[in-house]
């Protein structure tokens, strides 16, 4: 054990350092259940049920000989964490609390800690959250890219500032009071963004069903899930629209290939990293066409859908993104929108059979024999125009919030940080008026 930093001005008195293995027993043997009969009842969580605010959002019951082997043990009051990314980056774990008889037991990719009569749970739980912890921790990391995990060693040894008891506790409940409003302003910030995430999908499908003019007349249709549509739209089969077109890769090995993918919910196109054409093997590719709308076949039923540009000119992209091209007088970043939203993606996911997500390959035939109603070529640009203006406004908007997001978890994290370092004195704090995150 080493001297360490003096706690605020609290008495200005030495606080001794120790390593986490000194106060508290990591990974507890399951042993002392073992004696429990088989058919006693004991909580089960998976790690997606471990949340990332010392929060367990969801257990099932099990007997305890269904779960002994090939799972981690833990008990009530233990402290939880994940040690594989990105579960540990995303702070995944918990304080374990209202176990079935006291016992659980989840995923192997956990560390578990149990601390001493020294050691406050809650103030153990926000010493593991601490940014200097989780830094090391994330430099820590060993294993193969994915699958990453914080070796035991660099928990075992990590040194943590011992206060006592009465202090430990002061500062979990100065943490406690102050980084659930944090938490609680954050949480609101983030359903904002949800509402104008529903704001822009209901404008996208709105105009490209009904157009931008508020006076526009209506007719009734025969399918009743479109029920009304602008009257002077025409009714379309989508296959005379758009055509396909190929341009096919005779890859040479020596040469360097960068390829495309699709990002779902219409977030666009991205680059990958170039490869050699040795690296693409038996893969069927294709040249890039600029200015053609593109899909993402197996993704397409929630949106994969973009439209190329000059950017995309002179890379590639496989089979599984087929181009098209129009055939006529045709906006395709309207298409895009009509596709990424309401009925045009609708389309695409009826016409997307399967169960799981990547066994729902689009039927091209399918899709391209679609009929739906079109507006003319120079009211789909007015529309558009219309969508990209209102879109951009709530994108903005959006992008000031995400970055007050991230401003909120930053001091979340430095409130943490410096709480446990014993740079705040939390007891003149408490009972202070809480300062303004907003």
């Amino acid at each position: 054990m080493t001297p360490s930093r003096k706690f605020g001005e609290t008495g200005a008195r030495d606080v001794t350092e120790v390593r986490l293995n000194y106060v508290t027993e990591i990974n507890p043997s399951k042993s002392e259940v073992s004696s429990l009969p088989d058919e006693t009842e004991v909580s089960f969580i998976p790690m997606e049920d471990f949340g990332r605010r010392n929060s367990i959002n969801g257990s099932t019951t099990r007997p305890i000989k269904e779960v002994y082997d090939g799972y981690t043990y833990f008990a009530e009051g233990d402290v939880v964490i994940a040690k594989i990314t990105p579960c540990f980056e995303n702070q995944k774990g918990a304080i374990c609390r209202n176990l079935t008889n006291g016992i659980g037991f989840g995923t192997t990719e956990l560390y578990v800690l149990r601390p001493s009569s020294d050691l406050e749970p809650r103030y153990l739980w926000y010493v593991l959250r601490s940014k200097p912890f989780m830094d090391d921790g994330v430099a820590s990391m060993r294993g193969a890219a994915g699958q990453q995990r914080v070796p035991s060693e660099f928990v075992e040894n990590f040194s943590i500032p011992l206060y006592e008891q009465e202090t430990q506790r002061a500062i979990a409940d100065y943490l406690d009071e102050r980084i659930t409003k944090i938490d609680t302003l954050i949480d609101k910030k983030s359903e904002l963004l949800d509402l104008l995430e529903d704001k822009k999908e209901s404008i996208t499908t709105e105009y490209t069903t009904r157009g931008v003019d508020s006076q526009n007349t209506l007719k009734s249709v025969e399918q009743e899930w479109v029920g009304k549509v602008p009257s002077h739209w025409e009714e379309t089969r989508i296959g005379s629209l758009i055509e396909e077109v190929k341009n096919p890769v005779d890859v040479d090995e020596s040469e360097e290939y960068q390829e495309i993918g699709i990002r779902s919910y219409g977030k666009g196109i991205f680059h990958k990293e170039p490869v050699e054409g040795e690296d693409i093997g038996d893969k069927r590719v294709f040249w890039v066409e600029n200015n053609a709308l593109i899909f993402n076949i197996v993704f397409a039923w929630e949106g994969a859908v973009a439209v190329t540009s000059e950017d995309e000119v002179g890379m590639i992209a496989s089979h599984r993104f087929p181009m098209y091209v129009p055939k006529q007088d045709v906006c395709l970043e309207y298409l895009k929108y009509f596709f990424t939203h309401g009925y045009g993606q609708g389309i695409l996911d009826w016409n997307s059979p399967g169960a799981a997500g990547r066994n729902r390959t689009l039927n091209r035939s399918a899709m391209l024999n679609e009929r739906f109603w079109f507006p003319s070529f120079e009211e789909q640009q007015r529309i558009v125009e219309s969508i990209s203006r209102k879109v951009n406004l709530i994108d903005e908007l959006s992008g000031n919030i995400e970055k007050s997001i991230e401003l909120l978890k930053e001091k979340r994290e430095t409130l943490i940080t410096a709480a446990v370092a014993g740079q705040i004195d939390v007891t003149e704090e408490q009972g202070e008026e809480q300062e303004s995150f907003a």
